[in-house]
C-alpha cells in the first residue's frame, strides 16, 4: 500500500522508486487524495493496480486487496507468515 504523496515524493521520481517496489512485491495499491489524472498517471508509473481515494479507504482497502493483490499461494503464503 503505497500512498502517492509524500513532503520527499520530489527527490523520488517513480522510475526510482518503481523498480525497488516491484522487486519486493507482486501487488502495488495506491492511495491519494486526488484521483485526477494526474494521481493516476502516477499510480500507473509506479506500477499500482489501482488508485484508491483516501475518503473512501474504509470501504475499498479490503475488497482492493481481495480484488488485485490474493491469489490462492498469497493466501496460504500470509497465513504461513502470520
Amino acid at each position: 500500500l503505497l500512498n502517492l504523496h509524500m513532503p520527499d515524493e520530489d527527490e523520488y521520481p517513480p522510475q526510482i522508486v518503481q523498480p525497488q517496489i516491484s522487486s519486493n512485491t507482486d501487488c502495488i495499491l495506491t492511495i491519494s487524495v486526488w484521483n485526477d489524472e494526474d494521481a493516476k498517471a502516477l499510480a500507473a508509473s509506479l506500477g499500482a493496480k489501482v488508485l484508491l481515494d483516501k475518503a473512501n479507504l474504509y470501504a475499498e482497502l479490503i475488497p482492493a486487496i481481495k480484488s488485485y493483490c490474493l491469489d490462492g499461494h498469497s493466501v496460504a503464503q500470509s497465513a504461513r507468515t502470520l
